[in-house]
């Protein structure tokens, strides 16, 4: 008899241990690698029509030196006024989950929040 009310038990053990709260994520979980800029934070760059002959529009090129290697963001809004090749700016932007354009190149397509001359 007392072997079975163990048994019985041993189901419910598990579906407390099952419903428990889950620990809350740690913030280093969601930072972000070396050298990326999260969503919202002003960069500087440079814009250039590097691949301008291969149908793409104004890109802006940000260096980054802790990598050795640079940033080029895609922006799929118009630049206007700020379309001027080396034209060094301030952009504020945020990454989109879609393909680059044809002939653009390896690059990040962006929305651009704001952008401002250096």
């Amino acid at each position: 008899m007392r072997a079975s009310y163990i048994f019985r038990q041993i189901p419910v053990f598990f579906l407390l241990l099952s419903c428990r709260a889950k620990a809350p994520v740690a913030s280093s979980a969601t930072a972000l690698p070396p050298g990326d800029t999260p969503p919202g934070v002003t960069i500087m760059g440079k814009v250039s029509h590097m691949y301008m002959a291969t149908g793409c529009g104004p890109v802006i090129v940000c260096p980054r030196p802790a990598e050795k290697d640079t940033l080029v963001l895609i922006p799929v809004n118009a630049l206007n006024e700020f379309d001027k090749d080396q034209l060094s700016v301030h952009v504020t932007y945020h990454p989109l989950k879609v393909h680059a354009k044809k002939g653009c190149g390896p690059g990040i397509p962006v929305q651009v929040i704001s952008i401002r001359k250096k």
